[in-house]
């Protein structure tokens, strides 16, 4: 597992270099530091994992990291726009660690790995998937009032998975029916984005 994770980000690091091309040198400092994130989130004596601290860096770098260096390399520059968006998409992006968190909070407490779940009990886990839900689709009627169009509203519908999975948490809780849990979670994830992303381009 170890050597599989260092070649993922080995391979994942050189592609990134190709986006020095567009972007300039100072994307060689982000992927550094994200490689170095990636590391600390489970290695000694960091385990940011282990302390809570996850879903921080979760939200940062899948959140804003990545939908702000992506616009930067498209565009030249940093789009007011861009910044609300890497907080709905980080969200949701975290939505994946909090549900497998919600699933494995026995064995973690046990493990002495202290997410927030373990700290905060089930019921945070459930507020959080609800949060990114409510902001997500409120960031789209913000786009569709400051545009003055209907388009960002396209993305709405890519919140339906992330919304049965707040419905289900409860019940997965006693059935321990994760899986599908997860796999909808990052379905709503990919719709959500996909879909705004169209919806911002065509709308200006």
């Amino acid at each position: 597992m170890r050597r599989a994770a260092f070649l993922t980000l080995a391979v994942a690091f050189l592609v990134g270099l190709t986006l020095v091309l567009w972007g300039g040198l100072w994307l060689i400092l982000v992927g550094v530091v994200s490689v170095l994130c990636a590391v600390a989130y489970t290695a000694k004596p960091f385990a940011l994992g282990y302390r809570g601290l996850g879903d921080l860096f979760v939200i940062g770098f899948f959140g804003f990291v990545a939908v702000s260096c992506t616009a930067f390399v498209q565009t030249g520059y940093f789009p007011t726009a861009v910044w609300p968006t890497s907080l709905a998409i980080g969200l949701l992006a975290n939505n994946l660690l909090v549900v497998n968190n919600y699933r494995d909070r026995e064995t973690d407490a046990a493990a002495g790995k202290r997410t927030l779940i373990v700290r905060l009990g089930p019921s945070f886990g459930e507020t959080v998937v609800l949060t990114s839900l409510v902001y997500s689709g409120l960031l789209c009627l913000g786009f569709a009032v400051l545009q003055e169009n209907y388009l960002p509203l396209i993305a709405l519908p890519g919140l339906f998975p992330i919304y049965r999975v707040w419905k289900r948490m409860p019940r997965a809780l006693r059935r321990s029916g994760f899986g599908k849990l997860l796999s909808k979670t990052a379905q709503g994830l990919i719709f959500y984005g996909v879909l705004l992303t169209f919806g911002l381009a065509l709308g200006g």
